[in-house]
């Protein structure tokens, strides 16, 4: 639930954004060289987000809906 609502924070301050960038700053508690892992997470909460209608993707940027 932590990491989630890291998700939703760096949703709000960065609007639209990509993966890549969202690890970096939803992961800045992690290595660099585990943020290939930490994507994967990164992805499932932003998929886990989507289908509750809060977040969505297009062209590979995320924002808040």
């Amino acid at each position: 639930m932590q990491r989630e609502a890291k998700v939703l924070n760096a949703l709000r301050a960065l609007e639209a954004v990509d993966t890549s960038t969202l690890v970096k700053s939803v992961y800045d508690d992690v290595p660099e060289s585990k943020h290939p892992i930490a994507l994967r997470s990164l992805v499932a909460h932003l998929r886990k987000l989507e289908a509750d209608g809060v977040a969505g993707e297009a062209g590979g940027v995320w924002r808040l809906l």
